[in-house]
């Protein structure tokens, strides 16, 4: 199981996302990322690190909920078969609608592609 963002995802995010989100950093001599134990730590490495994200890092910078003309969606995710789907909802009078869903083969890809999205559409 996937449990933190890779380099590449890392590097997109990093654009994206407040560095100081990230929980885990790449060293370069090294071909995992470490735990930052505070963001102070990151700032003192001689060669700056590149953030990663775990999965409970992702999750906790997701909006709580994102406005889309007028209308308040939450963030859900679900399993379905082998895969997962993470999208945005709202529910009103038993009719469901969903203006993002994103499918993918882990939680980590699904939470990356949502932020991106979001970011696309100034909604983070």
């Amino acid at each position: 199981m996937k449990s933190y963002t890779n380099l590449k995802q890392s590097k997109k995010l990093a654009e994206i996302l407040p560095i100081e989100s990230a929980d885990l950093w790449w060293n370069e001599t090294k071909n995992y990322p470490e735990f930052i134990k505070t963001y102070h730590e990151y700032l003192s490495v001689s060669i700056p690190p590149i953030p990663c994200w775990s999965l409970a890092a992702l999750i906790s910078v997701l909006p709580k909920e994102v406005e889309i003309d007028g209308q308040r969606y939450a963030p859900c995710l679900f399993p379905i078969q082998d895969k997962w789907l993470l999208k945005l909802w709202y529910n009103s009078n038993h009719t469901i609608t969903s203006p993002i869903a994103i499918f993918s083969d882990n939680l980590i890809d699904a939470c990356v592609a949502m932020i991106e999205k979001l970011k696309k559409l100034n909604l983070l």
